[in-house]
């Protein structure tokens, strides 16, 4: 393999001795990752479609080889709804099979389930990582400690996730000891690891620039919790604007990457109700990723609270992957007195969710039957 090959793989975790059939499979998958990096520093639609197309075609044909199992993996994780459940089942066969793959596997698994973003999802993605960091023990190697950063710095993200930014719509006067105490001990985790992290200067360079991503992104969503939950307009809006200059620090660690730039345009959208901004972060989204169904449920909201109802309902509707916009958009048909759709979307959450409060207040403002609930449904989440 070329050393720019073996750099790629170092920084995936993978040590790059692994053999390969023939020298057509290994051709197959060195355009394959050719295209996953070209899609990587483009977002290009048609660079993913190559390098799947390549590491489908590897896979076909030659079973036995591993790498483009795995890369084919990483490839799923990029199509997200359409590529969740292969990547689960590729990266579980694999972290179950191939001890030499295992750590990297389990990094790979908690990258599809944060992904999901539900509270499941989540929680699993934090186990995955531990049991990452757990099987990579102390090692030094520099695929190894790479893997152990990049690990790190994912939990550090579902950390300031789930103890503040979920909470950002609380009262204050209920969060004082997340502003005193939680904030502060997550700011001085994130400052020692970016001083670790900066001490370590054997992790390749492409594998820095993701984690320095990772880090610049996660520095932006603690900053948007203080602006949150910030006293004072004035301070809010200074808070807000801190935030986004995180997360365009993210963007310069790695072009056109889809969560800061999403995160920015919530920023824009929620905190300081600038609508143009929002609104063209959103779209630069979309551009890069079609169907985004987070960008199409926030476009959503943007046009609801412009009044434009016409342009919420159709981008609720490109949004079914988002649990939250069945309610928006039964909410939305209540406000136009349509409440024959209101009523059966309502109806569909309740079925799925028989204790839903916010279905069951819909029930009682409306009128309508409790429904049969469906097979296999649990309470809600």
């Amino acid at each position: 393999m070329t050393s720019d090959l073996v750099r790629n793989l170092a920084s995936r975790g993978v040590k790059g001795d692994f053999k390969f059939t023939d020298a057509r499979s290994l051709r197959l998958f060195v355009e394959g990752v050719k295209g996953l990096r070209a899609f990587e520093n483009s977002a290009a639609e048609s660079s993913l479609s190559a390098a799947e197309a390549k590491f489908q075609e590897c896979v076909f044909q030659y079973p036995r080889d591993v790498l483009p199992q795995f890369y084919l993996g990483i490839v799923k994780v990029f199509r997200r709804y359409d590529g969740f459940d292969d990547a689960i089942r590729i990266f579980g066969s694999i972290a179950r099979d191939i001890p030499e793959l295992r750590a990297a596997a389990m990094y790979n698994l908690a990258a599809a389930h944060i992904e999901l973003y539900s509270t499941e999802s989540l929680d699993l993605a934090r186990d995955w990582l531990e049991k990452c960091i757990a099987e990579l023990g102390e090692d030094k190697a520099v695929e190894k400690l790479t893997l152990r950063f990049q690990a790190r710095v994912l939990l550090l993200f579902y950390e300031i996730r789930q103890r503040l930014w979920v909470k950002r719509r609380e009262h204050p006067d209920t969060l004082k000891d997340e502003r005193e105490r939680t904030v502060p001990e997550l700011e001085a985790k994130l400052d020692e690891f970016l001083k670790q992290l900066n001490a370590a200067t054997r992790i390749p360079d492409a594998a820095r620039s993701d984690i320095m991503a990772d880090y610049w992104n996660c520095r932006g969503i603690l900053e948007e919790f203080r602006a949150w939950t910030a006293s004072g307009e004035n301070h809010r809006t200074e808070l807000a604007l801190s935030s986004i200059r995180y997360y365009t620090e993210s963007l310069k660690w790695k072009l056109n990457w889809i969560p800061p730039k999403s995160n920015m345009a919530r920023v824009y959208m929620d905190l300081l109700k600038d609508f143009e901004p929002a609104n063209q972060c959103w779209q630069e989204v979309l551009q890069l990723r079609p169907g985004d169904n987070y960008a199409e449920y926030q476009l959503g909201r943007l046009h609801e609270e412009k009044g434009d109802a016409t342009a919420a309902e159709a981008h609720y509707k490109k949004a079914p992957h988002i649990p939250e916009t069945k309610k928006h958009l039964a909410r939305l048909y209540e406000k136009l007195g349509r409440a024959d759709d209101a009523v059966r979307l309502w109806l569909e959450i309740l079925t799925q969710h028989l204790d839903d409060e916010d279905a069951l207040e819909a029930q009682v403002r409306l009128g309508f039957p409790t429904p049969t609930p469906a097979s296999g449904a649990g309470p809600k989440a």
